[in-house]
């Protein structure tokens, strides 16, 4: 895994090129309570005309670094801001909205919206934290019974008592009777729910709740040695079965402790191996033998990407040795953003 002082380093040289087939400059933009895409073509020219040249926003130029952490339920995902502050820095408070735009161009995409839940600060810099919007959610236990719901409805139903939108949310499975109890907030439950359904529970970049598959053409294909900064592979060999402890004396009886008793069909993933004969049994919940698709995950560093979100597909070309080839899906994202340093993403990934 390349360092973070070359990755910055790297990041500030891609950050700042503008020469024939280098990268885009990249510019953030801060506004409240989400703002208004910017006009385009003839509008903003017609606005140039009547108003003069755009000045720029207090907001967007006092900021000095940006950091966002995107994560699924149960977790929250986060937004840190520092800015340094000129005498026309708008006043602001815990609560207030903000959006933040990260990549090329005076329009880039969102990537966090929020409200501010921590300001502080100090030598003259002014840090916000925004928190997830689905925060209300963790704060609401209850007991409850459902009748023959489906997955959305539920996830709608529950985003509706924290005034959430929703956004790409899949059918899911039905449930004839579902009984949540107060050990779990809705957001826990959300995301148990969307584990055992198979997919992820997240806050996308505008604010809106999805609950859906990876689905889709990858957002972006890096390969080693062009534009793929970091890499770090953690893939396993689906070969290597799990070791299920040795036997017991009881074996000769036909008796297995209760860590020891091999799952049904065990005999026949392990190889035809019989009790204390070996102690190698299938894996727990029958996740092995030879031929299944190899589990593991990647962490990568990549150029600024803020199309990359929870559930994002990717895809990795040219590693050494084949270890991270192929597509992935985004577990977690993290952008990061200073200006003069360029804008960097990292993710973590799974199997597509």
């Amino acid at each position: 895994m390349i360092g973070d002082a070359l990755m910055d380093s790297l990041g500030g040289a891609l950050g700042g090129s503008t020469g024939a087939g280098t990268l885009p400059p990249p510019r953030a933009k801060v506004s409240r309570g989400g703002g208004a895409p910017s006009a385009g073509g003839f509008g903003a020219e017609l606005v140039a005309l009547l108003t003069g040249p755009a000045q720029p926003d207090p907001l967007t130029a006092a900021l000095v670094e940006a950091e966002v952490r995107l994560l699924p339920a149960p977790a929250l995902a986060a937004c840190r801001l520092r800015f340094l502050p000129g005498s026309d820095f708008p006043t602001l408070a815990a609560g207030d909205v903000l959006k933040l735009q990260l990549g090329a161009g005076d329009d880039p995409p969102a990537v966090f919206t929020g409200p501010i839940t921590l300001i502080g600060g100090s030598s003259g810099l002014l840090e916000l934290v925004l928190g997830a919007t689905a925060a209300p959610l963790t704060r609401v236990r209850r007991n409850a019974g459902y009748e023959n719901q489906g997955f959305a409805d539920l996830m709608k139903l529950w985003a509706g008592e924290a005034s959430l939108t929703p956004g790409d949310i899949d059918a899911g499975p039905s449930y004839a009777f579902l009984a949540i109890d107060a050990q779990a907030s809705l957001w826990e439950w959300m995301a148990r729910l969307g584990q055992a359904a198979g997919f992820p529970v997240w806050m996308d970049a505008e604010g809106r709740l999805n609950a859906r598959a990876a689905r889709g053409q990858p957002v972006a294909t890096w390969g080693w040695g062009r534009d793929l900064l970091g890499l770090q592979a953690e893939l396993h060999d689906p070969a290597i079965t799990a070791f299920a402890g040795l036997p017991t004396g009881k074996a000769k009886e036909g008796a297995w402790s209760a860590g020891e008793k091999p799952a049904a069909g065990a005999a026949a993933a392990g190889g035809g191996a019989a009790a204390g004969a070996g102690g190698l049994a299938g894996a727990p919940g029958g996740l092995t033998g030879a031929g299944t698709k190899p589990a593991g995950r990647v962490h990568i560093t990549v150029p600024g990407c803020p199309t990359l979100d929870i559930a994002s597909r990717f895809a990795l070309e040219g590693c050494p040795g084949g270890r991270g080839d192929g597509t992935w899906v985004a577990v977690a994202v993290e952008h990061r953003f200073a200006p003069g340093q360029g804008f960097i993403t990292r993710a973590t990934g799974v199997p597509a």
